[in-house]
C-alpha cells in the first residue's frame, strides 16, 4: 500500500516465490528490470498499477508460471530475456514497447499478447505464439537461432537464420 520504483540494473535478484506486484488497489510501484538477473517463482498483479519494464536484463523462472502483468519491453540496455529454465512460462499480459524480447533455456515459453516492434530471438527451447498481433506491418521479426517458434495462429512471418 505505497508508491515505490525499484530498477534493477546488474546483480542477481532472487525471490524465494512469487513477486506480487501492487497486491492492494492504492498501490503503485513501478519494477524496471533494465541488466542483471530477476529469479522469481511467478509474477503478479494485484489490483492496483503495476507497471513492470523490461529491457536489458533476464527474468529467470525457477518454476513454471502464468502472469497477466502487463510488460514495456524498453530496450533500455538491450532486449528483454526470458530464461524458461526448463519450465513452462507463459506470459498472457499485453507485452508492449519498442524493445525486443530473446528466449533462453529449454522449457517453453508462451506469449499471448504480444505487440512489440524489437526482434524476437529463440535461443533455446520453444517460444509458443497465441493470439498474438503485429504492431505494424513487418515489425515483427522473429530471429531463429535455436530452439523452435510454433504459432497457433494463421499468418506469415519470416524466419531470418543468422550465420556466424
Amino acid at each position: 500500500m505505497g508508491i515505490g520504483t525499484v530498477t534493477q540494473v546488474d546483480g542477481t535478484v532472487l525471490v524465494g516465490g512469487a513477486l506480487k506486484a501492487d497486491y492492494f488497489s492504492t498501490g503503485k510501484g513501478v519494477y524496471n528490470l533494465n541488466g542483471g538477473i530477476l529469479a522469481l517463482h511467478g509474477l503478479y498483479c494485484g489490483s492496483g498499477a503495476a507497471p513492470f519494464s523490461f529491457g536489458g536484463g533476464t527474468l529467470r523462472a525457477d518454476a513454471g508460471f502464468s502472469s497477466y502483468l502487463p510488460m514495456t519491453l524498453t530496450g533500455n540496455g538491450g532486449n528483454a530475456t526470458v530464461n524458461t529454465n526448463g519450465h513452462a512460462v507463459s506470459l498472457t499480459g499485453t507485452l508492449s514497447g519498442v524493445g525486443g524480447l530473446a528466449k533462453t533455456g529449454s522449457g517453453t515459453l508462451t506469449l499471448y499478447a504480444a505487440n512489440y516492434s524489437g526482434t524476437t530471438t529463440v535461443a533455446g527451447g520453444t517460444l509458443l505464439l497465441v493470439g498474438w498481433s503485429i504492431a505494424a506491418p513487418g515489425a515483427w521479426n522473429p530471429v531463429l537461432n535455436l530452439g523452435g517458434l510454433t504459432s497457433r495462429r494463421k499468418t506469415s512471418f519470416r524466419l531470418q537464420r543468422r550465420r556466424r
